[in-house]
């Protein structure tokens, strides 16, 4: 859980010591000193988030979905060389973000964990240490694993591009429509944007990647409100949609004839 630099640091501050012989009783090294100033050491899986560069609506769909953060923040970290006594006594906990919907999908704390233990050497001391916090991680992610299962798998992700959309209005009633008529596949849309003229989205999904790509296969031409159907070109997991505007067949669209319904009925 030590970075390069940390690593090194910690190892000078125990090798600055005084050679055999030359040691005074009483004298320890305290680790957390050199491991970190702020007294916290962060692990963070896929990148940090910020760091991402997106050049494209494309490359945004295509990002890792996942961020997983631990925290490990220490109160004691010391190993006494003359004795041979380590002890430690960390706090901490984890986050997994779900990138592509903006959402925690879930986090939990370590228990407070302080031990005393009487080692030959302090890599000994780093050994356990290392065994205690990964512990404490799997055992919040076991905790958690029915969180994990009703999230949408990071594989299961269609990109979905709309085209001649007239106002977000349209992406609303689509964003809408994939909500409710795809309930079976817990439909989620997400993470929504909007590029020359064209509008981007992410959607989540459980089960078969083609069995969802074969119900859009199925609402070929399928209207989503009064006014706007839709037809689409599947591609491995891409859909391109282009939303047209519903024509009555007496020429009148949905309001004009909503209107004229109105105007008998006096």
């Amino acid at each position: 859980f030590l970075e390069n630099d940390e690593y090194k640091a910690v190892e000078a501050s125990i090798n600055s010591g005084p050679n055999s012989g030359e040691l005074f009783a009483g004298e320890s090294n305290d680790l957390t000193e050199a491991a970190s100033s702020q007294g916290s050491i962060n692990s963070e899986v896929e990148g940090n988030p910020e760091e991402r560069i997106v050049k494209s609506p494309e490359s945004l769909i295509r990002l890792p979905s996942l961020y997983l953060k631990i925290v490990v923040s220490f109160r004691e970290l010391t190993y006494k060389s003359f004795d041979g006594v380590g002890s430690y006594h960390y706090t901490g906990g984890i986050i997994l973000y779900d990138l592509h919907g903006g959402n925690t999908i879930f986090s939990g704390d370590f228990k407070s964990t302080k031990k005393k233990l009487y080692l030959n050497k302090v890599s000994s001391l780093y050994s356990t240490l290392g065994s205690s916090i990964y512990n404490q991680v799997m055992k919040v992610i076991k905790s958690n694993k029915d969180s994990i299962s009703r999230y949408p798998s990071v594989n299961n992700l269609i990109g979905i591009k709309v085209n001649q959309a007239q106002s977000l209005n349209d992406i609303i009633a689509l964003s809408d429509f994939l909500n409710i008529s795809g309930t079976y596949f817990n439909f989620r849309p997400t993470n929504i944007i909007a590029s020359e003229g064209s509008y981007y989205m992410d959607l989540l999904f459980k089960g078969s990647e083609e069995d969802a790509l074969n119900k859009f296969r199925q609402w070929e031409n399928k209207k989503i409100s009064d006014n706007i159907s839709f037809t689409s070109r599947i591609e491995a997991r891409k859909v391109l949609l282009n939303l047209n505007k519903v024509i009555k067949p007496d020429g009148l669209d949905s309001e004009d004839q909503k209107d004229e319904t109105d105007f008998d009925k006096l």
